[in-house]
């Protein structure tokens, strides 16, 4: 649960106003991000950024890290294209390849005008119990892959907040609503300066058992808060640190690097 839980958290906490660039301007942002639980280094991930004021393209690589590679090694690697509209993500293409546990993975997924036209999983869905909540084919319209989900485009700080993130990865369907929480300070490399902060609600959609305590526990008791930092004066707003409440204890995703040029 750990494991799975870290995983999801880089992807889901990893990248602007056009009318704020020229057509042709674009730029190259490398990020990269720890994860720890309980103060503990479990997993870090590198991502590599193309953005323009139109489209963006996003590769990345993920790794478990201290005692967990130890005991359960994961290597995994990511990535995602798409374009800007109106204020929102609008991926075309995601894909994630990763081992763990021994086993190989991969979720692949293909959108068209915000809806998901297409899902493939490596192993292939398992039979699912009298307690799964399916997801409908309504709920897919209008989505964004894990790593999209947080590419937010605002027009200032003030409105970085105020929006859902209608996140699917997959299997997972959920809502994330965003409220503004302030500002905080930030020093990485970079990167200097004050981050707008957010409070989330966790809302499950579909894609998941009903009873699954884990699931009840985001939806009803955690606490969850994202600071998002400009992207070297894009209006381009991406996820600097994020901290996760979990049934099993906090996770906190930090950025080591934000670099745009």
């Amino acid at each position: 649960m750990l494991k799975a839980t870290a995983l999801a958290a880089i992807a889901l906490f990893f990248g602007a106003t056009a009318s704020a660039w020229s057509q042709t301007r674009s730029v190259h942002v490398q990020a990269d991000y720890t994860v720890s639980y309980l103060g503990i280094p479990v997993a870090m991930s590198q991502f590599d950024s193309i953005i323009s004021s139109s489209s963006y393209k996003t590769t990345g690589t993920l790794r478990s890290a201290g005692i967990v590679d130890i005991f359960d090694r994961t290597r995994g690697t990511t990535s995602v294209s798409g374009r800007f509209s109106r204020g929102y993500t609008r991926p075309a293409a995601f894909r994630t390849d990763y081992s763990t546990g021994g086993e190989d993975k991969m979720i692949s997924m293909r959108f068209s005008a915000g809806a998901v036209t297409r899902v493939d999983l490596k192993p292939a869905t398992k039979k699912r119990g009298d307690d799964w909540v399916p997801v409908s084919k309504a709920s897919l319209q209008s989505v964004t892959d894990p790593l999209s989900s947080t590419m937010v485009q605002a027009e200032s700080a003030e409105t970085v907040c105020n929006r859902t993130l209608n996140y699917y990865d997959g299997e997972l369907r959920a809502d994330i609503e965003l409220s503004p929480a302030g500002y905080e300070q930030v020093s990485i490399p970079g990167f200097k300066g004050s981050a707008v902060s957010c409070t989330a609600r966790f809302v499950p959609v579909g894609g998941y058992r009903a009873n699954h305590s884990g699931i009840r526990y985001l939806r009803d008791r955690s606490r969850i808060r994202i600071a998002f930092a400009e992207v070297g004066g894009t209006s381009i707003y991406a996820p600097v640190r994020a901290s996760v409440s979990t049934r099993i204890g906090a996770i906190v995703i930090r950025a080591t690097k934000l670099e745009a040029r």
